[in-house]
């Protein structure tokens, strides 16, 4: 069974909460909806989850680049377990 990479998912789930929040802040404006929130909350909440995602994102990249500074720079793999 080929080992699944769950990390390449965050980028697209990051996108997606960003886009929700760019729609929650234009739809209700365009088509009328959520009046019942109001215009104050409708505009905390999207740019809520804009901020989240972008911070997802931000975090991805942090610890994808501290991954990436951890390897070993001769490419061979590390045993952590044998410590000399």
């Amino acid at each position: 069974m080929p080992h699944l990479k769950f990390h390449h998912f965050i980028i697209p789930i990051a996108a997606a909460i960003v886009v929700l929040g760019l729609a929650l802040i234009a739809a209700p404006r365009r088509f009328g909806m959520l009046e019942i929130l109001g215009p104050d909350l409708e505009l905390a909440l999207g740019n809520a989850l804009i901020v989240f995602g972008i911070f997802c994102i931000a975090s991805y990249g942090v610890v994808r680049v501290v991954e990436w500074a951890d390897r070993p720079v001769s490419g061979r793999k590390q045993d952590w377990n044998k410590l000399e």
